[in-house]
């Protein structure tokens, strides 16, 4: 598993997170057995933006112009989590 295949795995996690507001170790666990190369890095993303999931929303919020941040679908929302968290 490549890094972009790793991305795609931790997204899947985040928008779980995102509709469930709870860690899925269930899927977690999957994702890790399928991944053996990129073990580190996506534990290391997945936990980074849950433990700074408020602030993350908090600073897409601040910076959302003419829409309010409850209309941001949940799929989009992962996409902006992991990439500002990748930031």
């Amino acid at each position: 598993m490549g890094r972009v295949q790793a991305r795609e795995s931790v997204f899947k996690l985040v928008f779980e997170y995102c509709l469930n507001k709870e860690r899925d170790e269930e899927l977690f666990n999957e994702i890790l057995e399928e991944s053996k190369d990129e073990k580190s890095y996506i534990t290391t993303l997945y936990d980074g933006v849950i433990k700074r999931y408020e602030e993350l929303c908090n600073d897409i919020a601040e910076n959302i112009k003419n829409f309010s941040f409850e209309r941001v679908f949940k799929v989009d929302l992962a996409i902006l989590l992991v990439a500002i968290y990748e930031i």
